[in-house]
This record gives structure tokens, sequence and C-alpha cells, in this order.
């Protein structure tokens, strides 16, 4: 058979690259061909390399698709969508040279993917949806008309937490039928960590500097209170992305206990000095970031968005703020305060939920999901 992965990621490498990549690889090894679209593709990056060397080709785009922003951008810019047309443009030449036989489309957020969906509906290829997270902030009139032919269009459409996939039947005002929710998959060398000594207490954000959806200015105005400042312990944030500049200036602005370490290629190093995790979002799918930590034995802060209160799914293993504001994070944060001595605990637990939840091959069972909707168990 002959795969088309499309990714809507906008990033070089993101959290939601990581299932599509991984059933890739998986497919070439077996002998199907495969190809790759995406806006960047940079071949020295290790993960692109991963693709190559398992026997994937590679296409890229010159521009890049953000439908998300477009009736934004056309009617404040008075924009005429000529990004996202190229990007279709693109896939579509892609399509008349690969011939796929299923198309399978990464979007990064849940309406990313609508163009080219209805591009694969114009050519008559199967094709099927990946949805990587959904936000509370409803889309506009014109992208739910776009969606709405693309999602039930598709084979399949794959959610990674169920809660993303009723808030998209509701702002797509439909249920889905074909929809089905997988696992991401996390890195194997996730292993129990020892137990840190040091102090004082540390707390890891690990998220993408990005406020509109990982909330870490929420993070600012919380340790800026004055019981926060009187107590022993730091706050690290390790990431990357556009508002580093901005997030500097504020915490010396608060001249806050606070620091940013930037991308950390290796998660392990992080929790081997840090106690807890916190994830402050608006928005989210499933967060690697956390299950990576329970995977390591570390408890997980986290707010009541996306499908996190499916992952930390009780009191026992971690803490959900109920909203993502300043004083639900405040009352989250002091109630795991008052009982820090149990992480150690609920760290050991959290790894045993994360373990379950996950499942031992997410990346194998996507595949066979894959191979289950080609054409020939289709009678095409």
């Amino acid at each position: 058979m002959k795969f088309l992965f499309v990714s809507t990621c906008e990033e070089v490498w993101g959290g939601s690259e990581e299932l599509w990549s991984g059933a890739a690889m998986k497919l070439a090894r077996q002998g199907h061909r495969v190809l790759v679209f995406k806006s960047a593709l940079p071949r020295e990056h290790t993960k692109v390399q991963a693709l190559l060397k398992a026997g994937c080709r590679l296409r890229t785009s010159t521009l890049s698709l953000v439908p998300m922003f477009c009736t934004f951008l056309k009617r404040v810019f008075r924009w005429n969508l000529q990004a996202a047309n190229a990007f279709v443009y693109h896939l579509e030449q892609e399509f008349h040279r690969f011939r796929p036989n299923l198309v399978v489309i990464s979007q990064g957020q849940n309406f990313d993917g609508a163009l080219p969906g209805a591009a694969c509906q114009r050519q008559g290829i199967p094709y099927v949806l990946i949805s990587h997270k959904a936000s509370e902030w409803w889309p506009s009139d014109d992208l739910v008309q776009a969606g709405v032919p693309a999602y039930h269009g598709a084979r399949r459409v794959f959610f990674v937490s169920e809660r993303n996939l009723r808030l998209t039947e509701s702002q797509l005002g439909s249920s889905l039928r074909n929809a089905v929710v997988v696992r991401n998959p996390v890195p194997a060398c996730c292993s129990l960590m020892p137990w840190p000594q040091s102090e004082p207490v540390k707390i890891a954000c690990v998220a993408r500097l990005l406020a509109f959806e990982k909330g870490q200015d929420l993070l600012f105005e919380v340790f800026a209170k004055p019981r926060w400042r009187s107590r022993a312990v730091e706050v690290s944030l390790f990431g990357s992305g556009p508002n580093l500049v901005a997030f500097e200036r504020r915490v010396r602005q608060l001249a806050l206990n606070l620091k940013l370490y930037g991308f950390v290629q290796n998660i392990l190093n992080v929790w081997r000095t840090h106690h807890l995790l916190v994830l402050p979002s608006r928005a989210e799918g499933i967060p690697i970031a956390a299950v990576e930590a329970m995977l390591c034995g570390r408890p997980c802060l986290v707010t009541d968005v996306g499908g996190n209160s499916e992952l930390v799914d009780s009191e026992k293993i971690g803490y959900l703020a109920e909203a993502p504001t300043v004083e639900r994070l405040d009352e989250a944060l002091e109630q795991a305060w008052q009982t820090r001595d149990r992480w150690h605990t609920r760290g050991v637990a959290a790894r045993q939920r994360a373990l379950a939840f996950v499942g031992p091959d997410p990346v194998g069972e996507f595949t066979l999901q894959l191979l289950a909707e080609g054409p020939d168990q289709h009678g095409c």
C-alpha cells in the first residue's frame, strides 16, 4: 500500500508528530511505500533522519497551513488565504504524483485538517484525521462549515482524549460515529527515577513557551503572591517558543524565583532534580510532558482542560486545578504544598497509572488501525 502522511504542525517538530511518525516508520519497514508532507522537514533534525532511515520519502511545502487563524487574518488584514491555498495546491500535486491508497492527516488542533480533508474528497482519495488538541474557544463559522464535511468524509477520525472528541462534536454540532480514541507514544527511556533529596522544593513546567495555550503567565501571577515568595520553592520552565522574551521580561519585572532553561533533549535530566510537574494549560490533548513525568515517578498538577482529568484521574496520583485561572491554580498549588510529604508516594502511583493509560504499544495499535482502513479492507 501507499500511505501519505500530512502534518499541519507549524513547528519543526512537536509532540503531535510522535504518533504519525512512529506509524509511518513502522509501515515503511513493513514494505509499504510512505510519503511525508509537511511545511518544515529539515533533514538535519534527528526525527527527520529517523524517517529517512526507515525508508520514508519527504516532501515539503514552502508555505504553512494556518486555517485556525484564516478567518481572523482575512477580516483584519484582508488576507485571501493564499498561504493555505498554496499548501493544499502543493499537496494535491503530490496526490497526482504519488497516488496514495490512504492519506493520514495529523492535526495539531482539531480543525486545521479541514482543507487537506477537502482536497482528499475532491480527488476521491480515502483519508483519516488525527486530532491532538481541542480548545474551549469555539472556531468561527467558516471553520465549522469546512470541518463538518472533513470529519464526516474521513474513514476514521482519531482523538487522543475522550473529552476532546466530545468537545469537537459540540463544536461541529454533530456526532462522530467514525471516531476512535488513541494514545500517543512516550520515550522508552522514562523509567522510575530516584526521588530528589535536594532542597528547596523544585517544581518544573515542561511545555512550549506559548501562554495562549500553555498558560505559563498564570504561574507568574501565582508565584508573585507574598506567601509563595516566602517559601523555599524554586520554579523552572523548560521549553522553547514564541513567548520566550516576553516571559523573561515578566520574570524580571516581578523579581520571581523562577528560571527559564530552554528546551531539554533528555527529559530524565529534569526529573533527576525536580519533584513536581505543573501544567497551567488553557488547551490540551493528553500532554506528553505529564505522561513522561508520571512514568519517571513524579506527581503532576494540571488544569482541568482537554484530557488532563482522564490522565490525572485521582487525588492519589496528582492534583487538578478546576480551571486555568490564577485563583484555581493558586488553590491547587496550595493543596499540593500542604501535602508535599506525599509527593513521593503519589509519584510511584502516578507511574502505574501512566503505564496502564498509554498501554504497551500505542504506535503498533495505531498502525494496525491504519492498515484496517486501507482500500483492500474496504473492498475498493
